[in-house]
């Protein structure tokens, strides 16, 4: 299974079948390669958000890669892997 992360905003499949949209791109290495991407699903009365962590670049593709893991992330999780919750704190914000 694989995941194309050239852009944000493609259809995508998560490993459970459900369908998602990309809806960001999460580059944490040196060499500025993305390492996971956020899938908001569709298709249901309540979107879930999932962290999909990439695997290797397919061969012979722009953009396509493997899926070597998912799970679902609430909000207070998406804010710490987005570097939100950091943010607030730099800027004196009190929960």
């Amino acid at each position: 299974m694989s995941v194309y992360v050239g852009t944000t905003g493609t259809t995508t499949y998560l490993p459970n079948g459900r369908r998602g949209v990309v809806t960001g791109i999460n580059y944490r290495t040196p060499n500025r390669q993305p390492d996971s991407v956020f899938v908001a699903t569709v298709d249901e009365e309540q979107s879930e958000m999932w962290l999909v962590t990439l695997g290797e670049r397919l061969e012979n593709t722009r953009g396509f890669y493997a899926i070597a893991g998912t799970r679902r992330i609430d909000r207070d999780e998406f804010d710490r892997i987005a570097g939100l919750t950091d943010l607030r704190r730099e800027m004196g914000w009190v929960a």
